[in-house]
C-alpha cells in the first residue's frame, strides 16, 4: 500500500493506532498484522471455492469490525489495499469481480461498503472489471444464528442487476457459514455466470 506522506507526518504528532494489534504504527495496519496465510475452502452446490485471506480470529478480524463498527474508512481501505496484494495476481482471466452487497441501512451508517472497497481494490490490482451485479433485502441481523437459521435468513436475499457471464469472482469481508456465498453464487450463475468463486478478506473457524 502506498504511504500518503500527509498521513506519516501526521503521524509523527499524533501516533495511528494500528487497528490489527493497537500499537503504534504509522499506518492503519501494521507490517506484523498485514501478514496472512490463505486458505481454500471446500467448493460447494453453487460455488467452485472460497478463498480466505486470513482467520477472523485475528488481527486482520479485529480491523475489519473496527472498519465496519466505528466505523472507520481509513482501515477499510487498508484492509481492501493487503486484499488486493494478496489476490491480485491470482484472478486475473476472470470476467467480472462482484461484491456482496450491504444492506442500505448499513451503507448509509457507515458512509462505505467493505465489500465494494475490497472489489475495487482486487480489480485495480489484477485489471479485471467490477460491478455491482447483485443487490440484497434486508435481513436480520445474522450474528448468533446457526448455520441453519443463517442459510434460511439469507434465502432469496439477493437478486441481478444485470446479465454476467463467464469467470465471476464473488468478494466480501467474513465468511462465516457460507449461507450468503451461496444465495449470492446461486443469482449469478442464474444471470449467466459459468463459475463462481468467492475471495474473502477472513473466514471463521
Amino acid at each position: 500500500m502506498r504511504r500518503d506522506p500527509a498521513r506519516t507526518r501526521a503521524a509523527l504528532w499524533w501516533p495511528v493506532r494500528c487497528a490489527g494489534c493497537d500499537h503504534d504504527a504509522a499506518e492503519p495496519i501494521c507490517a506484523a498484522c498485514a501478514r496472512v496465510v490463505v486458505r481454500r475452502l471446500p467448493a460447494t452446490h453453487d460455488l467452485e471455492g472460497v478463498l480466505v485471506m486470513t482467520k477472523y480470529s485475528g488481527p486482520i478480524g479485529r480491523a475489519v469490525r473496527r472498519a465496519k463498527g466505528a466505523p472507520d474508512r481509513d482501515v477499510g481501505l487498508a484492509i481492501a489495499a493487503l486484499f488486493g496484494r494478496t489476490f491480485g495476481s491470482i484472478v486475473r482471466g476472470a470476467d467480472l469481480i462482484v461484491p456482496v452487497p450491504s444492506g442500505p441501512f448499513r451503507i448509509v451508517t457507515r458512509g462505505f461498503s467493505l465489500p465494494h472497497l475490497l472489489a475495487h481494490a482486487l480489480s485495480s490490482r489484477s485489471g479485471v472489471p467490477w460491478a455491482p451485479a447483485l443487490t440484497a433485502r434486508p435481513t436480520p441481523r445474522l450474528a448468533g444464528m446457526d448455520r441453519r437459521a443463517r442459510a434460511a435468513a439469507v434465502h432469496g436475499r439477493h437478486a441481478a442487476t444485470r446479465a454476467v457471464h463467464g469467470r465471476v469472482l464473488l468478494v466480501d469481508d467474513v465468511v462465516t457459514s457460507g449461507a450468503t456465498l451461496g444465495d449470492a453464487a446461486r443469482v449469478l450463475r442464474a444471470a449467466g455466470a459459468a463459475e463462481v468463486w468467492a475471495f474473502t478478506a477472513c473466514g471463521v473457524g
